[in-house]
């Protein structure tokens, strides 16, 4: 849970450089923050996946689910530079953040089934 909740919440690093007067060094702890944070997703993401599979089919099973999990890196990225370019970069980085609130609270939605997983 923690990394789903912090990844989104660096955005407002970003938010913070898209302004006329950004700080020393923002850019590098911006960045900073966004890998760390990305890390603890990656690796979230892929214990969560590794709980979905069953033994006798992971392979096949793990590589459907992270290729499904890159569709939205796929159809969203070319449109991000348009709604950047058209909103402005702080108000695309504020759009970011609040767009992973869906994601959130379907897995805090989830979180029943999800636990349920650890006891296979």
């Amino acid at each position: 849970a923690l990394p789903g909740l912090v990844l989104p919440a660096f955005d407002w690093g970003f938010v913070h450089l898209a302004q006329p007067t950004p700080m020393d060094g923002g850019l590098l702890m911006a960045i900073a923050f966004e890998n760390i944070t990305g890390g603890m997703g990656t690796a979230a993401f892929v214990a969560f996946l590794m709980n979905l599979t069953s033994q006798r089919f992971t392979a096949t099973q793990f590589a459907l689910l992270s290729a499904f999990a890159s569709v939205g890196r796929v159809w969203v990225g070319p449109l991000a530079g348009v709604l950047a370019e058209t909103i402005g970069w702080p108000r695309f980085f504020v759009v970011s953040t609040f767009a992973a609130v869906p994601a959130l609270w379907m897995l805090w939605r989830l979180r029943g089934p999800i636990s349920a997983l650890d006891q296979r």
